[in-house]
Formats: C-alpha cells, sequence, structure tokens
C-alpha cells in the first residue's frame, strides 16, 4: 500500500460511540497478505485503540479506494461488529454544488469552534 494511504490511516479516530478527547491514535497499520473482496486484490492492514479494532481493505491498483471495513467495539461485551463492503465508486460524474452547500433549519444555532491546544505526545490527536 502506497505510504501516504497508510499514513492518513494511521491518523483516523473512533467513529460514533464513545470518543474521548484523550483517546490514543491507532496503532500503526498491521498489514497482511493481499486478499481479494469481490473479486478484486486488496491490501488488508488492521488497526488497534484500546476501545476499538477496525480492518479496511484497500484496493491494490492505481487507485486505492476502500472496498471492505469492518469495525468491531470491544468495549461492548459481545464485541460487535460492523461490515460495510463498497463496490460502486464513481469518480466521474459530477456532482451538483447543492451537495456541498448547508441550509441549517429554522432555530437552529451556530456553535463556535474552540482552538484545541496542541498534545504532548506527538501522534495522540488527529488534526
Amino acid at each position: 500500500i502506497p505510504a501516504h494511504v497508510a499514513r492518513r490511516r494511521r491518523g483516523a479516530r473512533r467513529c460514533g460511540g464513545r470518543v474521548s478527547p484523550n483517546q490514543r491514535a491507532p496503532t500503526a497499520p498491521t498489514a497482511a497478505r493481499p486478499t481479494p473482496v469481490n473479486g478484486i486484490t486488496c491490501h488488508h492492514l488492521a488497526f488497534q485503540n484500546e476501545g476499538i479494532d477496525w480492518q479496511a481493505w484497500v484496493e491494490a491498483g492505481p487507485v486505492p479506494v476502500i472496498r471492505k471495513v469492518v469495525i468491531t467495539d470491544k468495549l461492548e461485551k459481545s464485541a460487535p461488529q460492523f461490515t460495510a463492503i463498497l463496490t460502486a465508486w464513481d469518480f466521474v460524474t459530477p456532482l451538483p454544488d447543492f451537495v456541498f452547500s448547508f441550509d441549517p433549519p429554522a432555530g437552529s444555532i451556530k456553535v463556535e469552534m474552540i482552538k484545541v491546544d496542541e498534545p504532548e505526545e506527538a501522534g495522540s490527536v488527529t488534526k
């Protein structure tokens, strides 16, 4: 897998659920042998955090798109898993501008963002 793809993956944070601002970044990816996903050869990467394990299968080719993701929640007793298989990537069809615009609902208020200090330990927070 290209180094720039692996670097982006290392900085990812837990999706949904219980996220702490002090939660450490995932471990460096562990790579397995190339594995097919729906007949497409992919690099299989595995990451671990304190409360979550996740795996990604990234297409081995000129366009390294994610073909499969498995997320395991280790904080739940039954260790539930979420699996997504991504098959219909489309890099040709242009998207209309309204897809990227936001029209807040009536009564919404704007929440101001605050600056977060740099973490003491390198890699503990993704920016």
